[in-house]
Protein backbone atom coordinates (compact mmCIF):
# COMPACT_ATOMS: atom_id res chain seq x y z
CA UNK A 1 0.00 0.00 0.00
CA UNK A 2 1.31 3.77 -0.91
CA UNK A 3 0.46 5.52 2.19
CA UNK A 4 -1.13 4.13 5.58
CA UNK A 5 -3.66 7.09 5.86
CA UNK A 6 -6.58 5.20 4.81
CA UNK A 7 -6.19 2.02 6.81
CA UNK A 8 -5.34 3.90 10.42
CA UNK A 9 -8.55 6.37 9.96
CA UNK A 10 -10.22 3.14 9.83
CA UNK A 11 -8.35 1.44 12.75
CA UNK A 12 -6.84 -1.18 10.68
CA UNK A 13 -3.79 -0.05 12.14
CA UNK A 14 -2.29 1.57 15.21
CA UNK A 15 -1.29 4.99 15.43
CA UNK A 16 2.46 3.94 16.27
CA UNK A 17 2.41 1.33 13.17
CA UNK A 18 0.79 4.18 10.87
CA UNK A 19 3.77 6.90 12.95
CA UNK A 20 6.55 4.49 11.88
CA UNK A 21 5.43 3.91 7.83
CA UNK A 22 4.74 7.55 7.53
CA UNK A 23 8.04 8.97 9.05
CA UNK A 24 10.38 6.12 7.19
CA UNK A 25 8.25 6.07 4.50
CA UNK A 26 7.87 2.19 4.66
CA UNK A 27 4.99 0.36 3.21
CA UNK A 28 3.09 -2.61 5.05
CA UNK A 29 2.30 -5.72 3.55
CA UNK A 30 -1.11 -7.58 4.65
CA UNK A 31 -3.35 -10.48 4.37
CA UNK A 32 -6.14 -11.46 5.44
CA UNK A 33 -5.76 -14.17 8.15
CA UNK A 34 -8.33 -15.93 10.17
CA UNK A 35 -11.11 -13.13 8.57
CA UNK A 36 -9.16 -10.09 9.80
CA UNK A 37 -6.51 -8.06 7.91
CA UNK A 38 -2.94 -8.35 9.10
CA UNK A 39 0.05 -6.96 8.76
CA UNK A 40 2.49 -9.07 7.99
CA UNK A 41 5.46 -7.49 7.07
CA UNK A 42 6.80 -3.93 5.91
CA UNK A 43 8.60 -2.90 2.89
CA UNK A 44 10.46 0.12 1.63
CA UNK A 45 11.48 1.39 -1.72
CA UNK A 46 9.45 2.58 -4.82
CA UNK A 47 6.19 0.47 -5.78
CA UNK A 48 7.93 -1.88 -8.00
CA UNK A 49 10.21 -2.73 -5.21
CA UNK A 50 7.60 -3.18 -2.69
CA UNK A 51 5.14 -4.86 -4.95
CA UNK A 52 8.30 -7.52 -6.12
CA UNK A 53 8.69 -8.22 -2.72
CA UNK A 54 4.98 -8.30 -1.32
CA UNK A 55 4.70 -11.22 -4.58
CA UNK A 56 7.63 -12.52 -3.17
CA UNK A 57 6.12 -13.08 0.43
CA UNK A 58 2.71 -14.52 -1.00
CA UNK A 59 3.62 -16.21 -3.58
CA UNK A 60 6.75 -18.64 -2.08
CA UNK A 61 4.81 -21.96 -1.64
CA UNK A 62 4.02 -22.23 -5.44
CA UNK A 63 3.39 -26.27 -5.02
CA UNK A 64 0.70 -25.14 -2.76
CA UNK A 65 -1.43 -22.73 -4.41
CA UNK A 66 -4.11 -23.94 -7.37
CA UNK A 67 -2.94 -22.33 -10.68
CA UNK A 68 -6.38 -22.36 -12.20
CA UNK A 69 -7.57 -18.81 -11.29
CA UNK A 70 -5.86 -15.56 -9.62
CA UNK A 71 -7.51 -12.42 -8.95
CA UNK A 72 -5.69 -9.14 -9.16
CA UNK A 73 -7.42 -6.46 -7.46
CA UNK A 74 -6.37 -2.37 -7.28
CA UNK A 75 -6.93 0.88 -6.70
CA UNK A 76 -5.46 4.16 -8.60
CA UNK A 77 -2.09 2.04 -9.36
CA UNK A 78 -0.72 3.36 -13.29
CA UNK A 79 -1.32 0.78 -15.96
CA UNK A 80 2.48 -0.42 -16.15
CA UNK A 81 2.63 -1.04 -12.21
CA UNK A 82 -0.23 -3.48 -12.95
CA UNK A 83 1.58 -4.90 -15.90
CA UNK A 84 4.46 -5.45 -13.83
CA UNK A 85 2.65 -7.21 -11.25
CA UNK A 86 0.66 -9.65 -13.39
CA UNK A 87 4.28 -10.31 -14.95
CA UNK A 88 5.59 -10.68 -11.45
CA UNK A 89 2.54 -13.42 -10.61
CA UNK A 90 2.74 -15.27 -13.89
CA UNK A 91 6.78 -15.63 -13.21
CA UNK A 92 6.21 -16.91 -9.56
CA UNK A 93 3.52 -18.93 -10.03
CA UNK A 94 2.16 -20.72 -13.81
CA UNK A 95 -1.65 -18.97 -13.40
CA UNK A 96 -3.68 -20.19 -16.27
CA UNK A 97 -5.87 -17.37 -15.76
CA UNK A 98 -5.78 -13.80 -13.70
CA UNK A 99 -8.30 -11.56 -13.67
CA UNK A 100 -7.11 -7.75 -13.49
CA UNK A 101 -9.22 -5.70 -12.05
CA UNK A 102 -10.05 -2.37 -9.95
CA UNK A 103 -11.60 -2.45 -6.24
CA UNK A 104 -14.81 -1.61 -4.99
CA UNK A 105 -15.34 2.08 -3.58
CA UNK A 106 -15.65 0.28 -0.53
CA UNK A 107 -11.87 -1.11 -0.33
CA UNK A 108 -10.65 2.13 -1.96
CA UNK A 109 -11.99 4.18 1.11
CA UNK A 110 -10.58 1.78 3.87
CA UNK A 111 -7.12 1.14 2.07
CA UNK A 112 -6.85 4.17 0.55
CA UNK A 113 -4.84 4.48 -3.18
CA UNK A 114 -2.15 3.05 -4.43
CA UNK A 115 -3.13 -0.65 -2.98
CA UNK A 116 -3.28 -3.98 -4.55
CA UNK A 117 -4.19 -7.46 -3.73
CA UNK A 118 -4.02 -10.55 -5.01
CA UNK A 119 -6.66 -13.43 -4.27
CA UNK A 120 -5.83 -17.12 -5.39
CA UNK A 121 -7.31 -20.72 -3.98
CA UNK A 122 -4.65 -22.53 -2.02
CA UNK A 123 -4.48 -26.49 -2.55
Amino acid sequence: MKTTDGVFRNGGISKSLHMLCKNLNLHPMMRVKDGRIVVFGLCCGNPYRYAKRYLKRLLRKADEIDTQFALLMYTSCSDELIRSIEAEMRKRVPFKRILVAPTYATVSCELGSGCFGVIFIKK
